[in-house]
This record gives C-alpha cells, sequence and structure tokens, in this order.
C-alpha cells in the first residue's frame, strides 16, 4: 500500500506499507468491513526531486518496486527496492541490470509472508532509512493515475483518465527495456475519475473502477490471452475486449 501522492510536489518522502493479505470470507462480510493489520514500512525518496505519484507495483521476479510519476511532461518511471535490514543509512537501490539478483534477506527479527516465486521471504520489522529511487526511463503519457504487473511479470498495464497502454515482457527482459518498446492500447470504459486498474488473478483479464462512490467495478477479457504463466510472448497480438460490470 504506497503513501506515495504527493499534489504540491514537496514532500521530503513517500511511504509504503506492506502486510499479510487479509483472509476474507465473502459470504460473510458485513457492511462496514473493519480488518486490522500489522504493516512495516519504508521511506522512499526520489534521486532527483519530489514527484507526485498515483502508480506502483512490484515486480513478482525480484520483489522491485516501480513508481510512475504523474505530473510530468511524460510519465517517469522510478525503481527502488525494500531495504534490507533495519538501519538509519541512506541505500542505493537495485538498477535493472541487478534486476536478477536474490531477494532480500533481513535478520532474525522477522515475519514470514508468501511470495509468487518462492514459499518464504522475510520481511524487516521497522526500518527508519530512506530508500533512494531511480530513474530507469519514461513513456508517452501524462496523468498517470494507476499501474498492475501481472502475478508472472509478463504483462505491465498503466492508464490515465482517458487511455490504458499494455506491455508484454518477456521472461528474460527487465521492466525498464520492456517499457521502452511501444504499448499497446486497450479498451478503457469513460468513468468520472477513473484512477484504479488491476490485472485478473490469472492474468487473462483487467478491472478498472472510478474514484467516486457506488461506481461500477469493470473487468475487461483480453482476447488471445492465454493463463498467465512464466511463457514469454505477447498475448496473442489482440486488443483487450467485452468488458463487464458488477
Amino acid at each position: 500500500m504506497g503513501d506515495i501522492g504527493d499534489n504540491g510536489e514537496n514532500r521530503p518522502f513517500v511511504t509504503v506499507h506492506r502486510f499479510l493479505e487479509p483472509a476474507i470470507d465473502p459470504n460473510a462480510v458485513s457492511t462496514p468491513l473493519k480488518i486490522q493489520v500489522k504493516p512495516e514500512s519504508a521511506r522512499f525518496k526520489y534521486e532527483d526531486a519530489p514527484h507526485d505519484s498515483e502508480a506502483m507495483w512490484v515486480d513478482p521476479t525480484d520483489a522491485s518496486l516501480y513508481f510512475v510519476t504523474k505530473r510530468t511532461p511524460v510519465a517517469r518511471i522510478y525503481q527502488g527496492k525494500w531495504p534490507k535490514k533495519p538501519g538509519k543509512t541512506t541505500q542505493t537501490l537495485q538498477t535493472p541490470d541487478e534486476s536478477k539478483q536474490n531477494p532480500d534477506k533481513s535478520d532474525e527479527n522477522t515475519q514470514t509472508v508468501q511470495k509468487p516465486d518462492e514459499n518464504k521471504h522475510t520481511l524487516d520489522r521497522s526500518d527508519k532509512s530512506t530508500q533512494i529511487l531511480h530513474k530507469v526511463g519514461s513513456i508517452p503519457m501524462k496523468w498517470v493515475t494507476a499501474a498492475d504487473i501481472s502475478p508472472s511479470g509478463n504483462q505491465i498495464i498503466i492508464r490515465n483518465y482517458n487511455q490504458a497502454m499494455l506491455w508484454h515482457r518477456p521472461e528474460d527482459e527487465n521492466i525498464a527495456d520492456a517499457l521502452a518498446k511501444s504499448g499497446q492500447l486497450v479498451p478503457l470504459e469513460a468513468e468520472k475519475q477513473g484512477e484504479a486498474i488491476c490485472f485478473a488473478a490469472d492474468g487473462k483479464g483487467y478491472f478498472t473502477v472510478s474514484e467516486k462512490k457506488r461506481q461500477p467495478i469493470y473487468y475487461y477479457a483480453c482476447k488471445g490471452v492465454r493463463r498467465d504463466s512464466k511463457a514469454t510472448g505477447s498475448a496473442g497480438g489482440e486488443s483487450a475486449s467485452g468488458k463487464e460490470s458488477e
């Protein structure tokens, strides 16, 4: 969960929280639903200047974090890494060329969570250092409001208020190189203030929703897309279609 918005572009750092995903029984949900979690938090600072960002994802292949700026003339992509262990020093984060190295390992003051590509991964309990976010690329979009990466990491989707773009990422390619290529324009329903997008768990489609109250949730099936896996290649070369709402 990212506390990364900065309309005035003057925050000295932004914060990301992570915690175990709560188990929720959809048949026993009350309104309102209250859930208590115990998050771990990490601070991040852009290498050049503060930026407003509403789009963030975590690469499932190496746990790197990616932020997309909203107010720059073209959207900038920044990359960071969760701190290796608690400390008070500023750490330089992983660059795209190092993206294949193993995820961080913490000390004994940790808790175990589940990751897509391994059974166990340790989390740092509390870290007061500030991690540096490095610019790794840009895309020809402005006013980016949301982004996501598929569970396998082979598709990236980014949206603003008016359009959504999809990039395909082969298994042996880092995210910076994948986003340097031309994206594929995919369908996006007109929404009052569309600021959310995410892939379905199987990677065969994506969801969007507006920021306003009582808005429909739209689902867009990607034609020709196989169930998400480690397979490389494109999603069949066809755009998404077949939206539904709930």
